[in-house]
């Protein structure tokens, strides 16, 4: 046998073949006995390939599951390695994540003792610090919100390229803006070149500008530039915009009132003035012109003395407390009261006076002497301004719970365009005619005041050559 062969040579004789005894393949193996040549004899021993491959397929089994138990092992004490290395920073990225969304109270765990909790404390200090700050500026931007809601006047911050930055409810009522103008320039939501060129100017400014839209106004336009900390460098401006309209106004209605009013005392007393000095130069000896002279002296002091009247009565309305016109009056008895003083007037000219009173009496709030100045007022007008033979109609009618007061004449009536003015100080619409008649122009100023202040309404109807028709409605007192 060969495996024989080579144990007699000395070595370790292995073969495999078939054993047509055993009838399955074997496994031969030869080694010599003896430990010098020539060897005399061997032992061979035989194993069936099925046991060996067997032992193999046991021993590879084994050495799988070693190794698999090995990469396992290995896998979870990397994996535990790795998650407690990467458990922080991973904290760190979610808080910080969290933090970066708004979430200002998330901390990290304080659970490290190395570089770590280190690091986790400083991240701790660094956002409560952040949170503090966050709230503070909360804070201020809440309360600089709610000033610049209740503010008045209209604020508007541009940036250094102009472009709005904040903008508060007055500055979009003021220039009538409908959409949100955050973020555009200023070119591009104001209309008004001169505005224009003190907000691209960047510079502290005080101005009053004219603006057509919305709606004609005065503004008074304050501007202040935002500096760095050294000064040198425009951050942006701040513009404080007034609404001086009706400053503007109450100004202008003042200078025409005093302009008026200096007018409108001037003329009596150049006139009383001129006829004294004649009378002093020697006219005081002629009987008729004396008389005459006297006369007119009369007649213009009379007439200043209802100016001076008209005047204090109109300022005493104005500043008249409102829980003093609060008493009943009746009408029916204004009425009897005013036909008693304006009848002589209506007879002189042969006008026909009809009063109709309302049954049963209607009252109002008010004060009985301002409502009797109110339709002497109106009365008296309608009488001036009728021809003679003409007639005026003054009526007291009741409906729903309103009370109106109507006085109608068949006069001269009076032009659509003078209408919208008649019930300001010292507005004529026949200046010499009224004066010859006259007449102070405060009549009807009178009038619509004593109605404001009864939180009534008046209203005009009037058509030249055909009268006219004053309506005063005021709520009925229960």
């Amino acid at each position: 046998r060969l495996e024989v062969k080579e144990a007699m040579e000395g070595k370790v004789g292995i073969s495999y073949r078939h054993s047509t005894t055993e009838n399955m393949d074997m496994l031969y193996v030869a080694v010599p006995v003896g430990s010098a040549k020539p060897y005399k004899a061997v032992i061979r021993l035989s194993v069936p390939l099925t046991y060996i491959k067997s032992i193999q397929s046991h021993l590879l089994l084994n050495v799988l599951l070693a190794v698999a138990l090995g990469l396992m092992i290995s896998f979870i004490t990397a994996y535990l390695f790795v998650r407690r290395l990467t458990k922080p920073i991973n904290e760190m990225t979610y808080i910080s994540t969290s933090i970066a969304q708004g979430r200002y109270d998330r901390r990290i765990s304080m659970n490290y003792k190395d570089e770590l909790g280190v690091l986790a404390r400083s991240f701790n200090d660094m956002a409560e610090k952040l949170e503090r700050t966050i709230s503070d500026l909360s804070d201020k931007k809440n309360k600089l919100e709610a000033i610049l809601k209740s503010m008045l006047s209209g604020v508007i911050a541009f940036d250094a390229k102009s472009k709005v930055m904040l903008a508060n409810p007055e500055a979009y009522s003021i220039f009538g803006f409908k959409k949100d103008i955050l973020g555009k320039h200023a070119l591009e939501i104001f209309r008004n070149t001169k505005l224009e060129d003190v907000i691209l100017s960047h510079k502290d400014e005080d101005k009053e500008i004219d603006i057509d839209y919305p709606e004609k106004r005065v503004i008074r336009v304050k501007t202040a530039a935002i500096k760095d900390e050294e000064g040198s460098q425009n951050l942006g401006l701040v513009m404080v915009i007034h609404d001086i309209t009706e400053i503007k106004n109450l100004e202008d209605m003042r200078s025409e009132f005093v302009a008026n009013v200096s007018h409108e005392l001037k003329t009596p007393l150049t006139s009383i003035k001129g006829f004294a000095e004649t009378l002093r130069n020697g006219a005081i000896n002629d009987d008729s012109a004396r008389d005459k002279f006297l006369d007119i002296i009369n007649i213009e002091a009379d007439r200043l003395s209802r100016l001076i009247n008209d005047i204090l009565l109109l300022s005493d309305i104005e500043n008249k407390p409102k829980e003093i016109l609060s008493e009943k009056v009746d009408v029916n008895k204004v009425i009897d009261q005013v036909k008693d003083i304006m009848s002589g007037a209506a007879l002189l000219k042969n006008i026909k006076l009809e009063f109709h009173k309302c049954e049963p009496p209607a009252y109002v709030m008010g004060e009985h002497d301002l409502v009797k100045q109110l339709l002497i007022n109106l009365t008296d007008n309608a009488v001036k301004y009728t021809p003679e033979a003409g007639r005026v109609d003054v009526s007291v009618i009741r409906k729903d719970d309103n009370v109106s007061i109507e006085v109608r004449d068949n006069g001269i009536g009076i032009s659509k365009e003078h209408i919208p003015r008649l019930f300001e100080r010292f507005y004529r619409v026949d200046k010499s005619r009224s004066r010859a008649l006259g007449g102070t122009g405060l009549g009807l100023a009178i009038v619509k005041h004593i109605v404001v202040s009864m939180n009534g309404e008046i209203n005009v109807e009037s058509e030249p050559g055909k009268g006219s028709r004053f309506t005063v409605k005021v709520l009925e007192a229960k």
